[in-house]
């Protein structure tokens, strides 16, 4: 299952010390998430596993609201945008 979580009151702090005003969570694992987070814009991408820490992972915008990221386990985690 996945959840989107809108951020109020400003941006949250994602792995490394980035901010990010978009945060998704893939609470089932998989191989491939599909984020739709229709900011209208290619924004960066901070990918990180279900404890926090960044980890590297293919990252294909597919248009200016959905990004697609790959891994090659099924995984749990977080997209911050």
């Amino acid at each position: 299952s996945q959840k989107i979580v809108h951020l109020s009151g400003g941006p949250v702090v994602a792995a490394g010390g980035s901010s990010a005003d978009y945060a998704y969570q893939q609470t089932t694992a998989a191989t491939i998430w599909t984020v739709a987070h229709n900011l209208g814009r290619k924004p960066p991408v901070t990918v990180t596993d279900h404890l926090g820490s960044e980890i590297l992972a293919d990252v294909a915008y597919i248009d200016d609201n959905i990004i697609q990221v790959t891994h090659g386990v099924a995984i749990t985690g977080f997209v911050f945008l």
